[in-house]
């Protein structure tokens, strides 16, 4: 993840790495870059970055994506301003600019981070807040209808192009989608 800052996670943009199985509330809200979490993190400033999720993911476009923040901008970018790394609550957003987070009625069920809770995912938010003023991502899990997980990496290159996805972290690399005249996709 130090390979990504200077980044802006696309929509569509995932980390994957390896087999990893939690029970209790971690299940619903360490959508965090840790072993057999396969998820999408992607920039939380526009509604059409929801869209495109929810079109990634074959969800119905209403269906809301979640925010994860880093613990330090909790204030800045919602009303309620505490800890909650397990997204058992809603807060009210704050900050007009986080369109793709921000359910109709103005909150969002956000997982806060911090160093001690999950140092890379915090590092990656600290990256993105100190370029985009904010520490603040989409962050989905990569499951689909039909389908589960992707659980190897021929499944994820597949999905990623017939799903137009611009990039993806797999363990600590970065990889992008190059697109050459006569080859559709290289990774």
């Amino acid at each position: 993840m130090a390979q990504t800052p200077g980044r802006a996670p696309h929509p569509g943009s995932r980390h994957r790495t390896g087999p990893h199985h939690r029970l209790g509330p971690g299940t619903l809200g360490d959508r965090a870059p840790r072993p057999g979490r396969p998820l999408m993190l992607a920039e939380p400033f526009r509604a059409s970055t929801r869209d495109r999720l929810n079109a990634i993911k074959q969800r119905e476009d209403y269906r809301p994506i979640a925010p994860c923040c880093r613990i330090e901008d909790a204030g800045a970018a919602f009303r309620e301003d505490f800890a909650d790394p397990y997204m058992l609550y809603f807060r009210t957003v704050r900050s007009p600019d986080l369109g793709a987070v921000t359910h109709v009625d103005g909150s969002a069920r956000t997982q806060t981070v911090s160093r001690d809770d999950n140092a890379p995912l915090h590092e990656l938010l600290t990256a993105f807040s100190a370029q985009y003023g904010l520490g603040v991502l989409c962050n989905t899990s990569l499951n689909f209808k039909t389908k589960g997980f992707i659980n190897t990496m021929s499944d994820l290159i597949e999905f990623s192009e017939s799903h137009d996805i611009d990039g993806m972290v797999v363990g600590d690399t970065w990889y992008e989608r190059r697109r050459d005249n006569n080859t559709p996709l290289d990774y």
